[in-house]
């Protein structure tokens, strides 16, 4: 299963009217296709030029699942997706990544959860939404981006204590390639629980294949 995570939403301006239509233009031997950079081959948090990226969700170079996706303007960092940073600690993001377990409990319990999360998108899906302590503030609904069937639900960090939490952290799932925040300070960790530090930040997760 493949999960996208977004925190916060953006929204472009109407287009203009009349338009006119791009010209067809002649092929020749000097085309060339637009580049594809691989995210994970920058620097963390390293500016995002406009353009195409990919990254290999599963990190497993023998299966097919690869996402590409695009950077449309200035102002975004790379992350195992993109996220933009703003003034005191916000931000915004993007996480591409495979779930393969979720925790047992956000904030007491870090183990993987046993019995692990079924094999199906609405199990994912249900069992996100009853993950202790988050709050479920836009239940498990279906949605179709660029022809693919999904889950979309959104997920809200409690007024937590987190010294009262495991490590200082809250954490959700499990997945090859997770994002964290440790101690306060950005990283990036592999083969560990997705971590938030956030008390009452609104969390959009979705959609889920």
């Amino acid at each position: 299963m493949a999960v996208v995570l977004a925190a916060g939403a953006c929204a472009s301006g109407p287009e203009p009217r009349d338009a006119p239509a791009p010209s067809p233009i002649a092929s020749s031997d000097t085309d060339t296709a637009p580049s594809v950079q691989d995210v994970m081959e920058l620097e963390f948090f390293a500016p995002l030029e406009p353009g195409t990226y990919s990254i290999d969700a599963d990190t497993d170079p023998s299966t097919p699942l690869r996402v590409e996706y695009e950077i449309p303007a200035d102002g975004w960092s790379m992350w195992i997706g993109a996220a933009k940073f703003g003034p005191d600690d916000g931000h915004v993001g993007v996480s591409i990544t495979t779930v393969v377990n979720l925790v047992s409990d956000g904030c007491r319990d870090h183990i993987a959860a046993d019995p692990p999360v079924g094999p199906t998108v609405d199990d994912l899906a249900t069992a996100l939404s009853e993950l202790a302590p988050f709050e479920v503030t836009s239940p498990p609904s279906d949605v179709t981006v660029y022809g693919y069937r999904g889950k979309h639900l959104e997920l809200t960090v409690p007024d937590t204590d987190f010294d009262r939490c495991l490590g200082g952290n809250l954490k959700s799932w499990i997945a090859p390639m997770d994002a964290a925040e440790v101690g306060g300070t950005r990283s990036t960790a592999t083969r560990g629980p997705a971590t938030a530090r956030s008390s009452g930040s609104s969390t959009s997760t979705g959609p889920v294949w």
